[in-house]
């Protein structure tokens, strides 16, 4: 064969060498092997391709839609190729294209620009592709139209739980499917229709008892429900309670009347301290008067406080020498719900709200005992200003004692005082999310991936205390606090997610707990609950019942 030789050069192109000419004679029989190899290799790569697509249900392969893998892999290999020279003007520059013309439809490898929900990934949608195809309620290009369901090939864009992965979700899919309890479904787009074995989960009036419910349920259908359903606690026969759509109302406490914390079966007392705090927690410090739950925080000292705390799993110092309260529920089964309690944090000194001190006054829940899996989420008030609210989410394995490393804690600096009156203080805690509310109003969000969201249920505690001289929380101005002082809480509430077919276990009782929820969870020496497990290997200290 000749040799390579210069082009004839192109003086119109910005390149100063001349391209090089060959001619080659080649074998026909090797040719054709070289054609055979080439292709197999195109198609191996496809098939490689439309295989993964489809494990993944990102296409159908029905015999109807065959081809549709096939389609798929092939935007996937020729967009990725041709998407990345891509300009907008070049975009907009393709002659006779338009979604306005194409209609929105998949992948069309004829057109000269796309209409589906790849487009943007590969860089080559049409001009008006936003105008005529992304845009929700059109008809196209919405969940709330398609419905939550899989993967369907003319659809501009997807409804189902892969559709993250491949960057083919249409805009409302996190609002219409993303937030339910089994993937995607919703009311919304099934319907309250009696019982469907294909649905994802469920839109009637036995979901409830069988824990399937939709997330949107209660705001769909369950007024359509007349089912009664318990509220537990000690709630107003006169009350009408606020809804929360996805959520319902499972335990109240108003307050109205004394609670027995040694025989009711909800909730009981702790026998705890902490160890930066000044105050050993005891019953007594535990009051309800007029219609209200009140802690009281005091220089008497813990006359009946055996070394030993149940609550902490561990041995008090004796250098407690004042008292507090707090009250929790007996067992580790609240889990995702929200948390609502109106409360007046305590005042530094009696007759002036705006004087700055030293306390933390609270509303957590908490997973009881904190060695296996440390798991909170919090509000705590505390005495450094008259507008001071911290929030908290706690994460840890296997530890004996808090650390910063742990926590992920915002403050909140409300306008007004939260001394002086009472105001309502919620969270909601859900799989993928954690929201703060005062008063209603949304103060602060945090969602998985951001920190870590806790999934493990807890006890709901309620409690105050001063921390120690050192003062490194709660509020330097530790020497203007006057005991003593009282938190006072007006009613407390909490509404199951609908989507938690597990917790709290159904009639109050201790049934759905786990052996890992019964790990070291004795509240204190009277509550009967016995403590299993050990402290890294060392016996739990025990005490006594002290009955006067």
């Amino acid at each position: 064969s000749p040799p390579c030789r210069p082009a004839p050069l192109d003086k119109r192109s910005p390149q100063s060498l001349p391209a090089m000419s060959c001619t080659w004679a080649l074998n026909p029989l090797a040719l054709t092997l070289l054609l055979v190899v080439a292709l197999g290799a195109y198609v191996w790569d496809d098939m490689d391709t439309t295989t993964a697509l489809a494990d993944d249900g990102q296409c159908e392969t029905t015999v109807a839609n065959g081809s549709s893998c096939a389609l798929n892999a092939l935007q996937l290999r020729g967009q990725i190729v041709t998407g990345s020279d891509d300009t907008e003007s070049s975009i907009q520059a393709r002659s006779g294209g338009s979604c306005k013309g194409y209609g929105c439809v998949s992948y069309i490898p004829d057109h000269s620009c796309q209409c589906n929900a790849k487009c943007h990934h590969f860089g080559d949608c049409c001009s008006d592709y936003e105008a005529q195809c992304a845009t929700p309620g059109r008809g196209q290009g919405s969940c709330a139209f398609y419905g939550c369901v899989g993967y369907v090939t003319e659809h501009v864009c997807q409804c189902n739980d892969k559709c993250k992965s491949y960057g083919d979700c249409c805009s409302d899919y996190l609002a219409q499917c993303a937030a339910t309890a089994h993937g995607h479904g919703t009311c919304t787009s099934y319907g309250c229709v009696g019982y469907a074995p294909e649905n994802m989960c469920q839109c009637n009036d036995k979901c409830l008892h069988y824990g399937d419910c939709c997330f949107d349920y209660s705001a769909v259908c369950a007024s359509q429900d007349t089912s009664p359903h318990t509220i537990f606690g000690h709630p107003s026969a006169s009350a009408k309670y606020p809804a929360h759509p996805g959520f319902t109302l499972m335990l109240v406490e108003e307050f109205d009347s004394p609670i027995d914390l040694d025989a009711d079966p909800i909730w009981t007392w702790s026998d705890g301290g902490l160890v930066e705090g000044k105050q050993r927690f005891v019953q007594e410090s535990i009051k309800f008067e007029d219609g209200k739950m009140i802690i009281e925080m005091s220089s008497t000292p813990p006359l009946h406080a055996q070394s030993c705390s149940h609550a902490e799993v561990d041995i008090i110092p004796s250098n407690k020498t004042a008292t507090s309260g707090e009250i929790r529920t007996k067992h580790n089964m609240f889990r995702y719900g929200r948390y609502e309690v109106r409360m007046k944090a305590p005042r530094v000194q009696p007759s002036n709200p705006y004087v700055d001190g030293n306390f933390i006054a609270t509303m957590f829940v908490f997973r009881d005992g904190k060695f296996k899996h440390w798991r909170e989420i919090d509000f705590e008030i505390t005495g450094d200003s008259s507008g001071s609210v911290s929030t908290n989410v706690i994460t840890g394995e296997n530890v004996s004692k808090f650390s910063e490393e742990m926590d992920n804690s915002k403050t909140y600096n409300a306008t007004f005082n939260v001394r002086a009156d009472f105001h309502t203080y919620a969270f909601e805690w859900l799989p993928d999310r954690i929201t703060w509310f005062v008063d209603g109003e949304v103060i602060r969000e945090e969602k998985l991936g951001d920190v870590p969201i806790p999934e493990l249920p807890g006890k709901i505690i309620m409690n105050l205390w001063e921390f120690e001289t050192t003062a490194l929380f709660g509020g330097k101005e530790i020497w203007n606090d006057l005991l003593p002082m009282h938190s006072e809480y007006d009613w407390f509430r909490f509404y199951k997610w609908d989507g938690d077919a597990q917790y709290p276990c159904a009639d109050m009782g201790d049934q759905c707990l786990t052996e890992d929820d019964k790990y070291l969870s004795s509240n204190n020496p009277c509550d009967g609950i016995p403590q299993v497990g050990t402290v890294f290997g060392n016996a739990p200290c025990t005490a006594a019942c002290y009955v006067p």
